[in-house]
């Protein structure tokens, strides 16, 4: 007989939600890990610091992909290039998964205790990005006023200077943050910080790692010798008698060890005993599996081997991991880089060009077997959307950018570009022709 009530289902007969289900005294509690415990077992445990480590690592990898006409984008790498922006992403957003960390701009305006006029700011402002953990830190009072658009936000960032305290303005900070804490009461410092990546996957870490001293423990105990010694209780009454037994022990094991034989007196008994390992490897995985699934990451991007199995291949893993980081870096980078190119841009070309834009680039780098696939179809896609009716040259020049972008036909982004400078330079009545012998066709000149 069962009855259902509005807090779970209760069951007479199996016991369930009732005094005698053990689940009944179970719960959840939170306990923080503080900066020092976190940094204790990013030091010493090989998981934890390979969940802190590899999403910071592989968002930071690709870099991105500018895209732009008549503006020099090689001034703007070679300020990335200076600043060292790429290696001080990756270490903010470390620190970010471990609890918190920032990134503090270096512009030549003003003091550091005022905010950053980004619109003022000229060639080579920027002069230094440095990174810093939340540890270092003290926020100020955080800005409750809905109206404002820093609502959230600490309304200044503290350190400790060489002689006395620093504050920094929020516009000359860009903060990189833990696990989402949502907002009540007053853990303004928490949910502004969130939570480490090591607090909700630190007790599937501590599971594994304690799997793996366990079986390093038990390899030492895989073989073992049992002796039945007579009167072995009395022979450790004197010391000489402890001496003698100690001896024949030895001896019995270096007879052992030389000649493969076993030596021992007629009324002691010997028998060794082997333990089997043969399930331990795969509950190990599985405990490694479990800090895989907590971290949002696939276990063969965590350990670095291949998928196991006769027919596994691992792509629909890797799938899912990419959309994982692309998500990542959309909400993690993209905020910070959004704000940052504003002075990094003006520092390295002087201005704020408005035809100016970039994304990020794959996370997986494709094989240009896989490229050219992608090229042929779009080549296929394109000679049936010009046989429906579709106007030829923009649909033309989509697959010619298609092709550029690439990377496998060097030299066509400037063919392209002569070739359409030369049509507008060319009478009418000679373009048709040009274009026609262009595209391949034998008939009339398309118009």
């Amino acid at each position: 007989m069962q009855h259902t009530f509005s807090d779970g289902l209760v069951s007479i007969a199996s016991g369930i939600g009732t005094s005698a289900d053990k689940r009944t005294g179970a719960g959840y509690c939170f306990r923080k890990l503080s900066w020092h415990e976190v940094e204790a077992r990013y030091r010493s445990s090989w998981l934890a610091r390979k969940v802190v480590d590899l999403p910071a690592a592989e968002m930071a990898r690709p870099k991105r992909a500018w895209q732009a006409d008549d503006i020099d984008i090689g001034a703007v790498e070679e300020a990335e290039r200076k600043l060292g922006l790429w290696a001080k992403l990756e270490e903010a957003l470390r620190l970010g998964r471990m609890g918190g960390g920032l990134l503090v701009i270096g512009a030549m305006q003003g003091n550091v205790d005022q905010p950053l006029r980004v619109e003022g700011l000229g060639k080579d402002s920027l002069a230094y990005l440095h990174v810093m953990c939340r540890d270092d830190v003290s926020l100020g009072p955080i800005n409750r006023d809905p109206g404002s658009p820093l609502f959230g936000q600490p309304e200044y960032y503290e350190i400790v200077g060489t002689s006395d305290m620093v504050q920094l303005h929020p516009s000359r900070v860009i903060p990189f943050k833990g696990r989402y804490v949502p907002r009540r009461g007053n853990n303004d410092v928490d949910a502004f910080w969130g939570d480490s990546e090591l607090d909700a996957v630190d007790e599937a870490i501590r599971n594994a790692d304690t799997a793996q001293n366990g079986l390093a423990s038990l390899i030492l105990e895989a073989k073992v010798d049992i002796w039945g010694i007579p009167d072995l209780t009395t022979s450790f009454q004197t010391a000489e008698t402890e001496a003698q037994l100690i001896r024949r022990f030895t001896a019995s094991n270096l007879f052992k060890s030389m000649h493969n034989a076993v030596i021992k007196d007629a009324a002691d008994t010997w028998e060794s005993r082997q333990l089997s390992l043969s399930n331990v490897v795969e509950v190990i995985n599985g405990y490694i599996a479990i800090v895989a699934g907590a971290a949002s990451m696939p276990a063969t991007v965590l350990l670095g081997k291949s998928p196991d199995g006769m027919n596994a291949t691992g792509d629909g893993d890797l799938q899912n991991w990419e959309r994982t980081l692309d998500g990542w870096r959309e909400g993690q980078l993209r905020p910070a880089l959004d704000y940052l190119d504003e002075i990094l841009l003006r520092s390295a070309l002087g201005n704020r060009p408005d035809k100016l834009w970039w994304d990020f680039g794959a996370i997986r780098e494709r094989s240009p077997s896989e490229i050219l696939a992608e090229v042929k179809l779009a080549a296929e896609t394109v000679k049936t959307a010009i046989d429906a009716g579709m106007p030829q040259e923009p649909v033309l020049e989509s697959l010619a950018n298609a092709m550029v972008e690439s990377g496998q036909f060097p030299g066509l982004d400037e063919g392209m570009k002569e070739l359409k400078k030369a049509l507008e330079e060319m009478p009418d009545e000679s373009e048709g022709e040009l274009t026609a012998t262009v595209q391949g066709g034998t008939g009339e000149a398309v118009e």
